[in-house]
């Protein structure tokens, strides 16, 4: 392999493990609702599931570092790309809500791993004028993985919309269509993860780490498959020298450099700043909305498949985006940048928050009509006593099986999420423990005359 080819596979390689960072991101937004649908799993447990990824992602870089100075940067890309095959595979046969957290956390930690040890081997390995450009296509092919992970939910989606369509209200067929959906797509990004490992293992170790190890020949041919021969040795020679003075420096020198570090004021308040940037640019909730993207967008009234692909657009415009910053760092700089997507995240989410409250205000409180409705024909139900938070959705349904739809839809807003929550309402109704069912035939029955058999063959 020549060395112009070798660079290339490098570039490539490190795409993958950016490509799987970003499918670790992005891929729980098109399967939520699915997994919703054909899961008994409660809102927080769910919660739990989208949240392990970040986790895992914590807690992967946090010992990335260590291991990657011990085992080596080649073996802990290995390690990466292996947690994330061995992921798929148990997210893609849990039963039970324990092994699907598990099988996110292991998720994350793969992708916590690679965003800690890729750069690093990359800003090792690659020539100084290379290595912004590595570290650059790693950064936009974690945005990439985010839009691919979009795609393979689009693909899975439409197909099972369709099979639940055909279902019509047999409610094991909506639970088996919905269950294979969110199950292929994550056994979908298999693909990629196994590219990525099968990449790692044809790889050359860091030579800086080779040298540190004392094994100055191995890095030597390491740096062959990237350097002309005549700038090897050369470069071998400042390696060994930079660690050499590491070494030799007095441990007491760097504890009064670290202790300078962490009180000087020139140091502290810099490093606070940063902290204060970092942590307010994820305050805004950037991840949680890439992550309940198609969640989002179908509260807001969408179906599934225009949410999906309204989220799909968003996604690309991200990666996009993310495109232009790197070819505007190197001119307008950091500052200009920062400054201009602050900007944009403030103008972003103020519109927001003045779309959903003027949604939100023309919602009405419908209990008091429907319970007027269901006492005219001599059954009290109190709708106040059970309350929204444990049974809105049984109450829909009550709403649109046992009133009057045309005084019921009255007391709604008439928007088009209304409209489509009293249409689903009662598709709800067969999902119901029998229990429930059983009580809502004898409201049914109690309402139109009928027998409470009658009532619930409907």
């Amino acid at each position: 392999m020549t060395q112009k080819t070798y660079q290339w596979f490098l570039a490539v390689v490190s795409g993958l493990a950016g490509l799987l960072y970003g499918i670790d991101i992005g891929i729980i937004d098109p399967a939520l609702p699915y997994l919703n649908r054909a899961t008994s799993l409660s809102e927080s447990q769910l919660s739990l599931v989208v949240a392990a990824v970040l986790a895992g992602s914590i807690l992967g870089s946090v010992v990335a570092g260590v291991l990657a100075d011990w085992l080596g940067r080649k073996p802990m890309m290995v390690v990466s790309a292996l947690m994330f095959v061995g992921s798929v595979a148990v997210i893609y046969l849990s039963q039970s809500f324990l092994p699907l957290l598990l099988g996110r956390l292991l998720q994350g930690m793969s992708g916590g791993v690679i965003a800690v040890v890729v750069p690093l081997y990359l800003a090792e390995c690659l020539p100084a004028e290379q290595r912004g450009r590595g570290v650059a296509v790693f950064q936009f092919m974690l945005t990439a993985g985010i839009v691919l992970a979009a795609f393979v939910g689009n693909y899975y989606l439409g197909n099972a919309e369709l099979a639940i369509q055909a279902a019509g209200a047999d409610q094991q067929l909506i639970v088996a269509a919905s269950d294979h959906a969110w199950r292929s797509m994550f056994l979908t990004v298999l693909y990629p993860g196994a590219a990525f490992l099968l990449g790692c293992l044809f790889i050359a170790e860091s030579p800086r780490w080779l040298v540190r190890h004392g094994k100055p020949e191995r890095a030597r041919s390491a740096l062959l498959r990237l350097r002309p021969a005549a700038t090897c040795d050369a470069e071998l020679a400042e390696i060994g020298a930079a660690l050499a003075a590491e070494r030799e420096r007095p441990k007491q020198a760097r504890g009064a450099a670290l202790m300078e570090m962490l009180t000087e004021r020139r140091y502290v308040l810099p490093f606070i700043l940063a902290c204060v940037i970092l942590g307010c640019n994820q305050a805004t909730g950037i991840n949680s909305v890439l992550q309940f993207m198609s969640t989002i967008l179908q509260k807001a009234g969408l179906d599934p498949v225009a949410a999906a692909s309204y989220g799909t657009v968003i996604k690309i415009l991200n990666s996009v985006m993310t495109l232009v910053a790197i070819v505007l760092v190197e001119r307008k700089g950091r500052v200009f940048l920062l400054k201009l997507g602050t900007g944009g995240i403030i103008v972003s989410l103020c519109l927001l928050a003045l779309l959903f409250y003027r949604f939100e205000s023309q919602r009405l409180d419908v209990r008091p009509q429907v319970e007027a409705l269901v006492r005219d024909n001599k059954l009290d139900f109190n709708l106040a006593d059970v309350g929204w938070a444990g049974t809105g959705a049984v109450q829909l349904s009550i709403l649109y099986q046992y009133g009057e739809r045309q005084q019921v839809a009255e007391a709604f807003t008439p928007t088009a999420a209304s409209q489509a929550v009293l249409q689903r309402a009662a598709e709800v109704v067969h999902g119901l423990p029998p229990a429930q069912r059983e009580l809502l035939a004898q409201a049914q029955a109690a309402w139109s005359g009928r027998s409470p058999a009658a009532a619930a063959d409907q």
